[in-house]
């Protein structure tokens, strides 16, 4: 079989010294692959910046953005018999990346974009592969949320 796995965090840039991510160290993912890998199953570990090595005998294919990992996902799908997501994706980026290095001093506002939802985007891809039709969309309580708002921009600021 052949077993895709993502691990890790994403990181979104902010500017060329900042970015936005979380603590995530890869640990299950590795677990997975690690398992996938001594019961002679093939593995492509999709790796987020971490700092520790991945499992011997994994194909990996680092990346550091949300839209890199869905990309990279995306594009080892087909060949992949099973896929487990274990990857801390970052839920928004920043709409614009500063080409230099934010300055110290007065309020900041940052402006966010939604980052894609691997995991259902993979749920969709297999089911119409499958000839299943669409997946439904659930908010966190397991209501049908399927309310037709695509709004995908959110504001932070600074108070």
């Amino acid at each position: 079989m052949r077993i895709l796995v993502t691990a890790g965090p994403t990181r979104e840039p902010l500017d060329p010294v900042r970015f936005l991510s979380n603590r995530s160290t890869g640990a299950m993912g590795f677990a997975l692959a690690r398992e996938a890998l001594r019961r002679g199953h093939e593995v492509t570990l999709v790796l987020g910046p971490v700092e520790a090595s991945p499992p011997e005998g994994a194909e990996v294919v680092r990346v550091e953005t949300a839209l890199e990992m869905r990309d990279a996902v995306i594009e080892h799908l087909p060949r992949a018999d099973a896929v487990l997501c274990a990857a801390a994706v970052a839920d928004y980026r920043p709409v614009a990346l500063s080409e230099k290095k934010i300055k110290r001093g007065g309020r900041k506002t940052i402006d966010l974009a939604e980052n894609p939802d691997i995991a259902a985007e993979i749920e969709v891809r297999v089911r119409e592969a499958l000839g299943l039709g669409g997946a439904k969309s659930y908010d966190d309580s397991g209501a049908d949320d399927s309310s037709g708002d695509d709004s995908s921009e959110t504001s932070v600021q600074d108070d």
